[in-house]
């Protein structure tokens, strides 16, 4: 967790743009959080609105409660609960509700670490430290260093031959124009092709995605999810390196913590930590010879996990023992602080409810006597006309119907328990098209960070075709990165996590209609996949091309948010 002198640069960097993403978030909506009133809730979920983000850790960080879905989010309300003590400290100090200041410094702690955690997985990457099984090209020779193939030193200093006089000036001038443009070649290249900078472009890239933006911004879950997956990813990277399998405790500490964030990330840390400990404890799956890889386990690790079988099946058995009590964690939490409120919060809506059909009832009941005292005025009058507009009234009124509500969901598989979030109907083309690769990557203009539960559509368009060559841009990329990492282990641990989230939005169709709000559980395998391909590919075209791309992404998306939000 410490931050070493040489990514202090790139620590800056995270920082000032995590207190940029804060500010912008604060300055919109300050006016009306430090002083929400007793009904902090109404006044959160009333005036908060940004693209589906939830304002729930700002009404648990005020006013503590286990507001959270228990069984998608077990043990997230008692992560955040010494914020509430914080707050609650702050608050009686200033006689306003800190919320927003309290969440914003959590906030840009993990947006930092996030961003130094993938920093520093894409930098092993390109210095072909992350355990691949094929031979990288050095990263230290660009264009413009290479030198003359015999041998000879192009700089040397070396006394040349006489010279006549009325050419030597010539020759000198030359030589001196010659040896500038090769040094700011070296110079250009290195800088473009040095580890540390194109990590850092990477990072960058990564940050520049739309909802990994707002994910730094808005106070909902997510950041914290990618910076605990980018962890657990990092420390897969090390133990690959060191050939260390995971220990049972490490286990379940990275699974409690995890999936207590949110619940369907705890299936990755069984993904990676059985991934890992398989090629870890396996002799057959490394270049050294069993004796040695069985010394080495033997004292890196504890001895129950000697051997692959053994080590991969009880760290499976433990995990399997701290979901059991996990999920049972979350079934308490629900009966005795979640069911209560629940109670309550259902006796009101019934009540509200109650009260507004007997108002609507009695407005139809007099608008009925209205239109029966017109009708028989009418035909005491014998005006037929009259006659004919109150009676089409009365029959408006008697056939009218409530209002649908607009429903932005599709059909769920089953109506009860976690099958209630599924989406059959969605059209998945549209949705990987303009959410899953669109909107994740580059907001939309049209309805811009708008709430599908509010008024935008599922499926938005892009204006120009722009964003759309973008967007192929980026996919032929990817998969080129793939190719280029197909014999790394590293990545396909990560695509595993991808094709996880993937099975689980576009196969069952789990928050389809919002899915780029959870872009931050999967999206960095992208860049992640770019470091093969920069690493495979000699040359400062493609950070060139990589560094244009991050430069439009944040002046596309930052624009957009901040005219939205100012």
């Amino acid at each position: 967790m410490r931050i070493t002198r040489s990514e202090r640069p790139v620590a800056l960097f995270a920082l000032l743009l995590a207190i940029t993403l804060q500010a912008v978030i604060i300055y919109r909506y300050n006016h009306i959080f430090t002083d929400p009133g007793p009904s902090y809730w109404a006044v959160f979920l009333h005036h908060f609105s940004v693209s589906g983000y939830d304002p729930i850790t700002y009404s648990v960080v005020t006013d503590w409660t286990a507001k959270y879905n228990v069984f998608r989010h077990p043990l997230l309300a008692f992560f955040v609960a010494p914020l509430y003590a914080f707050n609650l400290a702050l608050s009686a100090l200033t006689g306003v509700n800190c919320v927003q200041y309290v969440v914003a410094l959590f906030w840009i702690v993990a947006t930092v670490y996030a961003f130094l955690f993938f920093y520093r997985i894409v930098l092993a990457i390109l210095t072909g430290s992350d355990g691949s099984r094929f031979k990288v090209q050095s990263a230290t020779r660009v264009q413009g260093s290479e030198g003359p193939s015999d041998g000879s030193n192009t700089f040397s200093t070396a006394p040349q031959a006489p010279l006549r006089s009325t050419r030597r000036g010539a020759f000198a001038a030359k030589r001196r124009k010659n040896c500038a443009q090769a040094l700011l070649n070296c110079a250009t290249g290195a800088l473009l092709t040095a580890p540390q900078a194109q990590a850092l472009l990477l990072s960058s890239l990564l940050f520049s995605f739309g909802h990994v933006l707002l994910a730094g911004m808005a106070p909902d879950h997510f950041i914290l999810s990618m910076m605990m997956l980018l962890l657990l990813l990092l420390v897969s990277l090390e133990k690959l390196q060191q050939q260390r399998p995971f220990t049972i405790a490490e286990a379940i500490i990275f699974f409690i913590i995890i999936a207590g964030i949110t619940l369907s990330n705890g299936v990755k840390v069984f993904i990676c930590v059985l991934l890992v400990n398989w090629f870890t404890l396996s002799p057959t799956r490394n270049k050294r010879s069993s004796n040695e890889v069985e010394t080495q386990t033997a004292r890196v690790s504890t001895p129950l996990l000697n051997g692959r079988g053994r080590g991969v099946g009880l760290v499976f058995l433990s995990l399997l023992f701290a979901s059991a009590l996990l999920w049972t964690v979350a079934r308490v939490e629900y009966k005795h602080l979640v069911l209560p409120q629940e109670k309550i919060t259902h006796a009101k809506k019934a009540a509200e409810k109650k009260r507004k059909a007997e108002a609507a009832a009695r407005r139809k009941a007099e608008a009925e006597r209205t239109f029966q005292m017109q009708i028989a005025q009418a035909e005491a009058a014998a005006d037929t006309a009259l006659l004919a507009q109150a009676k089409h009234r009365l029959d408006s009124v008697r056939t009218a119907k409530p209002k649908a509500r607009r429903n932005p969901y599709g059909r769920p598989i089953a109506k009860s328990g976690f099958m209630r979030w599924t989406d059959v109907t969605t059209p998945r083309g549209s949705a990987i098209v303009e959410n899953l690769f669109g909107e994740s990557i580059q907001l939309h203009a049209d309805h811009a960070l708008g709430d599908v539960l509010r008024h935008r559509p599922v499926i938005v368009a892009y204006r120009s075709p722009v964003q759309y060559v973008v967007e192929a841009l980026l996919a032929l990329l990817f998969l080129a990165g793939i190719w280029c990492g197909r014999r790394s282990r590293l990545l396909w641990l990560a695509l595993s996590w991808a094709a996880f989230d993937m099975l689980l939005h576009l196969g069952l169709g789990f928050g389809l209609n919002e899915v780029y709000i959870m872009s931050c559980h999967w999206i960095f395998v992208i860049p992640l996949a770019l470091a093969y391909l920069l690493r495979a590919v000699r040359g400062k075209w493609l950070s060139i091309a990589l560094a244009a791309l991050t430069l439009y992404l944040y002046i596309w998306n930052l624009s957009i948010i901040f005219q939205v939000m100012t």
